[in-house]
């Protein structure tokens, strides 16, 4: 018995794309105010607390990007990988120049987290725009 079919919304991608932001953000970001800077400082007493911190961040990290992998297929990775470095390229032919350091990795950050959004989001757009239904996964098996 099929349940009710999931519809793409622009709300939901921007709620992941926020999400997927704030986890890159928390783990690195060049103010130095993110989870690395916090495992370096020399605060011996908190040592596990950092170490579960970072833990939490890893598995979290991990099932986002799988998530995102699952639906991308390398074909997907690599098509995200041409269209930023094509965009970077066209904006800069255009004049418009990324200084280097900060706003570089906040660029790299931000198409990232799009690219791993797009992912997340991917099945129910490909179903907003097709009409087709995706088979629902049940004990590892496509339904």
């Amino acid at each position: 018995m099929a349940g009710p079919v999931a519809r793409f919304k622009w709300s939901d991608f921007a709620v992941r794309w926020l999400f997927v932001f704030a986890l890159q953000v928390a783990t690195y970001n060049p103010t130095g105010y993110h989870y690395i800077d916090w495992l370096l400082e020399p605060d011996p007493g908190l040592f596990p607390v950092k170490v579960f911190v970072g833990v939490a961040l890893l598995i979290v990290h991990i099932f986002v990007i799988a998530l995102a992998l699952r639906t991308l297929t390398p074909i997907g990775v690599f098509s995200a990988v041409v269209f930023f470095s094509g965009f970077s390229w066209a904006a800069y032919s255009l004049g418009i120049r990324l200084p280097s350091g900060s706003l570089t990795i906040l660029w790299v950050q931000v198409a990232f987290t799009t690219a791993v959004t797009g992912g997340m989001s991917l099945a129910l757009f490909r179903q907003h725009i097709s009409g087709q239904v995706t088979p629902v996964e049940e004990g590892g098996r496509h339904a």
